[in-house]
This record gives C-alpha cells, structure tokens and sequence, in this order.
C-alpha cells in the first residue's frame, strides 16, 4: 500500500512537472527548439534569421540601399562623394577640344609639390569617362573611398586622347596646377578643372 501512495505521488510529480514545462515561452517536449530571431529589417529579399540586416536591400527607415559603408545616402548606387568623407568635387571642361571626345578618359593625379621639370611622386591618381554629351560634365573624387589622406596637393589633369594612359603635350588637352588645393578631412572641396588643348 505505501509502495503504491510513492508510485502515484511520482506520477503526480512528473506530470507536474512536464505542465509547467510546456506552458513556458518557447517550452515543450523538445529540448532542442529554439525561437527563431526576428528579422530587423522589411526588404522582400532578405530572409535569413540574423538580427541584423546584413543584405543589399536597406529598409524604408534608412533610404540606403546599398552596403557602402561610405555611403549615408539616399542613391541607389554609391557614386557620390558623401557627407563627411574628404573629396574633390566639380566640373571638368575643356577650351580648344575638337573632333570626338566621348568615351576617352580624363586622368587626374595629385601632388605635393610641382616641378614640371623633375619627376615626381604621385600621391593620387583616378579617371575619368567623358561622357556622350562630351565637355562639361560632372566629377566627384572621394579621398576617403580612395585611401587618398585629406591634404594640400597640386592636382594636374589631362584629356588621353592616345589611349596610351601615358601624358603627350603635343596632342593631350592639359590642366597645369599653379597653385596648390587644400582638401579638409570630412569636407568635399569645389574645384572645377579646365583643360587647355595644345595651341588653344
């Protein structure tokens, strides 16, 4: 008789004890169910469980659908100079240009000091497309995206009418630095280039 009262006190127990269980958050039979992390953001093709939003599409809230981290714009592509990060910024015209000039890149390097004469070091170089409606068109050159350093540099361009890559006075419409750009850490300085054709 008293093996029998232990046996139904157990029983009692047990079930007891598997109630209580199944009643909390995320309980049940299964020991190895976890809850599944919410999904922070809203974009339709974001589907996996992280709890941060780590895809291409942003949510509304942000307006940054790109995964630049250089980019705290609106842009669906990153092809600004965004505010805080060190760049040039402008207009690239050219006086003396003739025949066609759309698709030919205009290269444009930095430097600290300027020796026409003496070989120098080059502190920054980029390109440039000129675009189907030809000269002027827009340029933004961001030094932070770079790995260009904020500082003061004589910036010289030239339109590579060669192809070549290689500067050629003879032919190349050429933008000489007379004095140097200051370009500030976290400000996009305005400098528009002008290229001067030979004999222009």
């Amino acid at each position: 008789m008293k093996r029998l009262t232990w046996l139904i006190l157990l029983a009692v127990v047990v079930a007891a004890v598997f109630a209580f269980d199944a009643c909390r958050p995320g309980g049940g039979l299964s020991t190895n169910q976890t809850a599944p992390i919410a999904d922070d953001d809203i974009a339709p093709t974001d589907d996996d469980t992280s709890g941060v939003d780590d895809d291409d599409n942003d949510d509304t809230a942000s307006g940054d659908d790109d995964t630049s981290p250089s980019d705290d714009d609106s842009s669906p592509i990153d092809d600004d100079v965004s505010p805080g990060d060190a760049g040039l910024a402008g207009h690239i015209e050219c006086d003396g240009c003739t025949g066609t000039v759309a698709g030919l890149a205009v290269r444009v390097l930095l430097y600290t000091t300027w020796e026409p004469t003496n070989p120098l070091a080059v502190s920054g170089i980029t390109k440039f497309t000129v675009p189907s409606t030809g000269f002027p068109f827009a340029y933004a050159w961001d030094f932070t995206a770079a790995g260009v350093a904020p500082g003061s540099y004589y910036v010289f361009a030239y339109l590579d009418v060669s192809g070549t890559g290689a500067v050629n006075a003879a032919v190349d419409p050429i933008r000489a630095p007379f004095v140097s750009t200051p370009v500030v850490a976290g400000q996009t300085t305005t400098l528009n280039l002008v290229l001067v054709a030979p004999g222009a």
